[in-house]
């Protein structure tokens, strides 16, 4: 998943630019406070770190014979490269059936590349990946050059020695909070080496009943191969508790299979090893965008939280939320929990359950976290309570969307247009038109401007698909958005409906800021302008003792002002919600500004 890169941060101060070293982490545009005008900040620097990669082909050369050397060709693909061509390796002098290659990737420290081994033998078969059903190998960079184990092509091998994967697990915390009773319970650790299925038996000290031990044995896992696994206790009734990981990559535990026994150290059940206490989530969930584009109907559909602790399946297991009848559109429930582990990971998501046919729909992305610690507030009857919310299912906000239909006109100046590294524009034989996400079905085939639905052709006749003065260049195309659509628009103009106004790929992207009717600004083919969803915050100089703020406006953002940026002394002006522009005294000389889309 890689480290987060930081965001730029923009604040005014006395109405003077004033930087601020500071970055803030990345968040889903849903809840960004995106601080805009003067774009500053600092970055980690990002550095080129030597690799070195190495890949045993001696099973597919000398096993299977379906790699052939004289011909074929091993090349590694991952993330570093966007899983493209690769880069090649090359054999060892002093093994030839061991494939090598060293290669600069870009990254600060900590961040987790993920890969793959692929070969060619150059004939009509294509490049043969590792293992679909394998998981990537993967690895962390570090500040110093690297060189990875050697792995073994689609992890599998011939010949070596047995090898002994050894684990331990401290079960005191799942034992004092109730979770867990060593007399009726089993242990196992499951994971890719034994299918993920009934795993292998730990079993206990009885000097010290909490700690469980066992070992696996395999003798057909290649040294550098990842392996995966998790920890799961069985109840006395046969239900199996798989412990939660959300900040483990791929949320598993893992290793590399060494060329000697391997001893895990010991580690805790989800990894917590906190004290139980009365715990409280209060959930809240914004359900108006879903409304607005007609995915949500309250009469026959509920929204449910599910979860690990909740439980992932259908009713009764979750919570269901209930509207609050004080906030239209919000619906809250507090989930009660008698005995939970500080530090323990509740991982959840929000679904729609339809009533009437039983579908459930989840929000997309991974799990949700969180974890008490043990300091939160307490309410009346002795619970720590975290609030989680107002959120917007799925992270999608009512701005989002179109709330009502709207006749949408484009237009595009044609004067002295070029296609993309080609010929000019030719008006009296050539037309223009439109292609794009905005269009009834999404984006057309390129290239058939004789068969082409005639809507997408634009106008320069001063009077059809509101194209306004004949003759000017400037073409006019209009189509009726309706409610619930997504008010970003992405699209392209081409000559002749040729993808030839820029490489491909390079888009023009607007919103409609507006309903009813709503006038685009005019683009100029072969700039691919891309406005941004909004910011773009000015202040003004002082003017008979006012300060205009001016940014662009949207629905649902709205601007905040601070005398100082010490704690989180934010103060929110939702009568500025949709509005591009405002006034402030000018008086206060420590005044920062910032818009937020909650």
């Amino acid at each position: 998943m890689g480290c987060s890169a930081p965001t730029f941060a923009a604040v005014y101060r006395g109405f003077e630019k004033e930087q601020v070293n500071k970055t803030m982490p990345v968040m889903k545009t849903k809840t960004l406070a995106l601080w805009t005008g003067l774009v500053f900040g600092s970055m980690h620097s990002a550095s080129s770190v030597p690799v070195t990669f190495q890949v045993n082909m001696d099973y597919q050369i000398n096993a299977t014979a379906t790699f052939v050397p004289a011909t074929g060709t091993v090349t590694c693909r991952g993330s570093f490269n966007n899983w493209g061509t690769g880069f090649v390796l090359t054999n060892s002098l002093g093994n030839t059936n061991l494939y090598q290659g060293t290669i600069d990737i870009a990254g600060t420290a900590g961040t987790v590349i993920e890969y793959k081994f692929v070969y060619d033998n150059n004939d009509t078969q294509g490049a043969h990946w590792e293992t679909v059903g394998t998981p990537n190998r993967y690895f962390k960079l570090g500040d110093a050059p690297l060189v990875l184990p050697i792995a073994y092509y689609g992890d599998v091998w011939w010949g070596g020695t047995t090898v002994d994967i050894s684990f331990k697990l401290d079960m005191s915390a799942q034992i004092g909070a109730g979770n867990f009773n060593p007399a009726t319970d089993l242990v196992e650790v499951r994971g890719s080496f034994n299918g993920w299925a009934s795993g292998t038996t730990m079993t206990n000290d009885p000097a010290q009943p909490h700690l469980y031990s066992g070992t696996y044995t395999e003798a057909e896992m290649p040294p550098g191969a990842i392996r995966e696994y998790k920890f799961v206790y069985v109840d006395i009734g046969y239900q199996a508790h798989w412990e939660s990981l959300p900040s483990h990559f791929r949320e598993n535990r893992s290793f590399i299979v060494p060329t000697a026994n391997l001893e895990l150290p010991v580690v805790y059940f989800s990894d917590a090893s906190g004290f139980p206490i009365k715990a409280a989530v209060y959930f809240q969930l914004d359900m108006s965008a879903q409304a607005v584009i007609g995915s949500f109907d309250p009469a026959t559909d509920q929204p449910w939280v599910r979860g690990n602790t909740l439980g992932w399946g259908n009713p009764p297991e979750g919570l269901q939320l209930v509207e609050d009848t004080s906030r239209p559109g919000i619906y809250t429930n507090l989930y009660l929990m008698n005995s939970q582990l500080t530090g323990a990971p509740i991982e959840y998501k929000q679904v729609i359950y339809r009533t009437d046919t039983s579908e459930v729909v989840w929000e997309g992305g991974g799990n949700k976290s969180l974890s008490f610690k043990g300091d939160e507030p307490t309410n009346s009857t002795g619970y720590h309570v975290i609030t989680v919310g107002p959120v917007y299912f799925d992270g999608v906000s009512p701005s989002e969307f179109l709330p009502a239909d709207t006749l949408v006109t484009f237009r595009v100046d044609m004067n002295n247009a070029r296609r993309y590294g080609g010929a000019a524009f030719n008006p009296p034989t050539e037309s223009v038109w439109i292609n794009g996400d905005v269009l009834p079905g999404g984006w057309n085939a390129y290239g058939f401007w004789d068969t082409k639905p005639a809507e997408t052709l634009m106008y320069d006749d001063g009077a059809t698909a509101g194209d306004t003065m004949a003759g000017d260049r400037i073409y006019s195309w209009q189509i009726q958005i309706n409610k619930g659509a997504r008010v970003r628009v992405q699209y392209k103009y081409g000559i002749e409906s040729g993808d030839n106004e820029a490489p491909s790929g390079q888009d023009h992207v607007r919103y409609v800021r507006g309903t009813g009717t709503w006038i685009m600004p005019i683009d100029t083919f072969g700039t691919q302008y891309q406005e941004p969803s909004f910011g773009d915050l000015t202040i003004a100089p002082p003017v008979a003792g006012k300060v205009q703020v001016s940014w662009l406006g949207r629905p649902g953002v709205h601007l905040q002002t601070a005398t100082d940026l010490t704690g989180d002394n934010w103060v929110n002006h939702p009568a500025t919600d949709g509005l591009s522009s405002t006034n402030f005294p000018a008086g206060d000389s420590a005044t920062f500004f910032r818009l937020i889309n909650p």
